[in-house]
């Protein structure tokens, strides 16, 4: 019934950053050619009108549901997380986006 709320994630999941420099996702090293195309892909998906909008969208949401929707302390902190998650991605976007 919540199997959809399970997160099984784990930091093998993840993409990494070795201390050698190397990028590694799923546990395997990433080449250079996955590096630059990664790069790539990060750079125009930050740049396009979906990211845009959805990251608007994002904000707006979390915003209305501190300031409007939130009764307590736990709704204050619901939108907090959800504006914490979308700081992340974009963190990340920009991480990747400079790669080279």
């Amino acid at each position: 019934m919540v199997g959809d709320l399970f997160n099984a994630i784990t930091v093998d999941d993840v993409l990494l950053f070795l201390p050698d420099g190397s990028i590694s996702y799923r546990g395997k090293r990433l080449d250079e050619a996955q590096v630059n195309e990664l790069q790539e892909s990060a750079e125009k998906f930050a740049n396009s009108t979906i990211w845009k909008l959805l990251s608007d969208d994002a904000k707006y949401n979390a915003n209305l549901k501190m300031y409007e929707e939130s009764h307590d302390y736990n709704g204050m902190m619901f939108g907090k997380a959800m504006l914490y998650n979308l700081d992340i991605l974009s963190k990340r976007m920009e991480q990747l986006s400079n790669l080279k």
